[in-house]
C-alpha cells in the first residue's frame, strides 16, 4: 500500500468528503529511512523538482561538538545507550534525533535527523573518564 500525504477522506463529524479528483503524485510519500549503526551507506532519492535528497542508511562515526573546548571531532560510535523515540530501537541499532550514543570522547546526543541530512551530528554530555596507572 502506498504512502499519500494528503488530507483525510473523512470530515470532523464522521461522514466521508466527496473527493473532485484522484491523487496527485507530489502527494505521494515513502517509508522512513532508519539509520542503523554500522558501515556508512546513503541512498539518493529524487525529488520534487528534480532535486536529489541524500538519506543515511547506516552510519559508524558521528560528528561531536565538544563546547567546553569549542571544538569538533569526528569519532567511533560504540554503542547506542539510550532512545526516548522507541526503547526497541537500542536493541535493533537505530539512531535517531535524540538518542544517546557512547563514543570514544564520552556519551553523546544526537542533535541531526539522519534519515533527512545524511550526517549524524551530537553534542557531548559526559566525557569518558581517563583511568589513570
Amino acid at each position: 500500500m502506498g504512502i499519500w500525504h494528503r488530507a483525510s477522506n473523512r470530515k470532523s463529524t464522521g461522514g466521508l468528503v466527496k473527493r473532485g479528483r484522484k491523487t496527485k503524485n507530489y502527494e505521494s510519500g515513502c517509508e522512513p529511512i532508519k539509520t542503523v549503526l554500522g558501515q556508512r551507506k546513503v541512498k539518493k532519492v529524487k525529488c520534487r523538482g528534480g532535486n536529489m535528497k541524500v538519506k543515511l542508511r547506516s552510519e559508524c562515526e558521528v560528528n561531536v561538538v565538544d563546547q567546553k573546548a569549542k571544538s569538533v571531532k569526528k569519532v567511533k560510535v560504540l554503542e547506542i545507550m539510550e532512545n526516548k523515540a522507541n526503547p526497541h530501537f537500542v536493541r535493533q541499532k537505530i539512531i535517531t534525533k535524540g538518542a544517546l550514543l557512547r563514543t570514544d570522547l564520552g556519551v553523546c546526543r544526537v542533535m541531526s535527523r539522519p534519515g533527512q541530512c545524511a550526517t549524524v551530528d551530537a553534542v557531548l554530555v559526559e566525557k569518558a573518564k581517563v583511568k589513570k596507572k
